[in-house]
C-alpha cells in the first residue's frame, strides 16, 4: 500500500542519516532498505519544515519495519495516511537539505503555521437583497438597450 508520509527530522541525526543513506547501509537493508532510500531521494522539506515524502509498505502496521529500523531513529512526529501511489510533493529536496545541515550549515528556521479569519460580509440590516438583484437586472438590461440603439448611419 502507498502512504503520503510526514516527520519532524531531528536535526542532530542528520550526519548519521546522511552517512547511512550515502554509504549503502540502508540500501542494504531487506527488504525495504532500496523503498527507503528511494524515499527519502522523494522526500520534500515543505515551507514548514516538515519533511513529506511518499512511500510503499506491506505491512499490516504502516511502515512498522521501517520505522523500527531506521525512521524512528531520525524523525519525530511521523503521520501516515493512505494515497493513491506515489505523490509529487513541493518544497525543497530533503537530501540537498540533509547536506546542509550534515555540512554544518545552519537549518532554516521552522516556518508557524498561519490561519486567516474572514470578515463578516453580510448585508446591513434592512437591505433587501432580492431589491438588489432586481436594480442589477434593471441595470443591464439598460446599457444593453443603451448599446443595441445606434444612431441612422449618414453617407
Amino acid at each position: 500500500m502507498y502512504y503520503l508520509v510526514h516527520g519532524e527530522l531531528r536535526e542532530e541525526t542528520a550526519g548519521e542519516l546522511r552517512r547511512l543513506l550515502h554509504d549503502g547501509t540502508i540500501a542494504r537493508q531487506k527488504p525495504d532498505g532500496q523503498e527507503i532510500v528511494e524515499s527519502m531521494e522523494r522526500a520534500v522539506v515543505t515551507e514548514s519544515g516538515v519533511v513529506e515524502w511518499s512511500e510503499v509498505c506491506y505491512c499490516a502496521t504502516p511502515l512498522q519495519h521501517e520505522r523500527s529500523t531506521v525512521y524512528d531513529r531520525f524523525f519525530d512526529h511521523l503521520t501516515t495516511e493512505p494515497v493513491e501511489g506515489y505523490q509529487s510533493h513541493v518544497g525543497r529536496p530533503f537530501l540537498e537539505y540533509l547536506d546542509g545541515i550534515a555540512s554544518g550549515a545552519k537549518p532554516e528556521p521552522r516556518r508557524a503555521h498561519f490561519t486567516v479569519a474572514s470578515a463578516r460580509r453580510g448585508f446591513v440590516p434592512g437591505i433587501d437583497p432580492f431589491k438588489l438583484n432586481q436594480l442589477v437586472d434593471d441595470l443591464e438590461v439598460e446599457r444593453f438597450l443603451a448599446g443595441s440603439v445606434s444612431e441612422p448611419r449618414r453617407t
